[in-house]
């Protein structure tokens, strides 16, 4: 996960649409279920994400809560690592091979 100077990153557009949609939630229905719950994400930063502009960290950790996923999962960067499953494999193998 790449984070900019200003606190910034990049999330997946299309992957945080899905999110929203997997809950039957439009932008603003998603802006005031988080007014709810006393995060901070405003309809200005739900658009921003999903038009792929950088935001908040503190922004993607609320909607990564709300999907209830870890934020690195929410990263344009997430589809390039690898599942967890492999990683734990290589690291288990002999150093012989």
């Amino acid at each position: 996960m790449i984070i900019t100077q200003d606190g910034r990153l990049r999330l997946d557009r299309e992957r945080l649409k899905q999110h929203r949609k997997r809950l039957g939630l439009s932008q603003e229905a998603l802006a005031e279920y988080c007014f709810d719950r006393r995060l901070c994400v405003s309809i200005a930063s739900i658009k921003r994400t999903e038009s792929g502009k950088t935001v908040l960290y503190r922004t993607a950790r609320h909607l990564a809560e709300i999907y209830e996923v870890e934020v690195e999962e929410l990263s344009t960067e997430a589809e390039e690592a690898l599942p967890s499953s492999l990683v734990a494999f290589f690291f288990a193998l002999p150093e012989a091979c």
